[in-house]
């Protein structure tokens, strides 16, 4: 395990793949006892580290070693965002979409969904279509043969 003498120079992602190797291999996951991944990730987070942000966001979501909570979740999300993790801004955008954590600010999601897409993110990218697709649907009105307007 690189991480572990990498944690004890201090860098940020040792920190947080400890937290991910507690969490997620299956070789170490016997090793965490109950939510000992978490803190790591806020250790590795909390030294800058996006993806220790964005996995501890990941935790707060499902309540995974900590209490659930959306507020939490997008808190980190946000951490993540602004060291340029592009998972943390699908996230961030998926929350004000469905007003989950947040207030629904569906300019904010767009503007999430755009940063995301634009560092590579296949989901934010279908998912601008979608909400192209589905902002043109509403803009024009459908009209019949005789060119009268079918949603009245």
């Amino acid at each position: 395990m690189w991480y572990v003498l990498s944690a004890a120079d201090g860098t940020p992602q040792a920190f947080s793949a400890i937290g991910f190797a507690l969490d997620c291999d299956y070789r170490y996951k016997s090793l965490n006892r109950g939510a000992e991944h978490v803190y790591w990730y806020r250790l590795g987070a909390r030294l800058g580290d996006d993806i220790g942000a964005y996995n501890l966001g990941q935790c707060y979501e499902v309540g995974r070693g900590v209490k659930r909570d959306m507020r939490l979740a997008v808190f980190w999300w946000k951490k993540a965002a602004a060291l340029g993790y592009p998972l943390a801004f699908t996230c961030l955008a998926a929350a004000y979409y469905n007003g989950t954590g947040v207030r629904r600010d569906r300019k904010a999601s767009l503007r999430f969904y755009k940063k995301a897409a634009a560092k590579g993110d296949k989901v934010a990218q279908k998912m601008l279509v979608r909400l192209d697709w589905s902002a043109s649907a509403r803009a024009k009105p459908i009209r019949n043969k005789r060119g009268n307007r079918t949603d009245d």
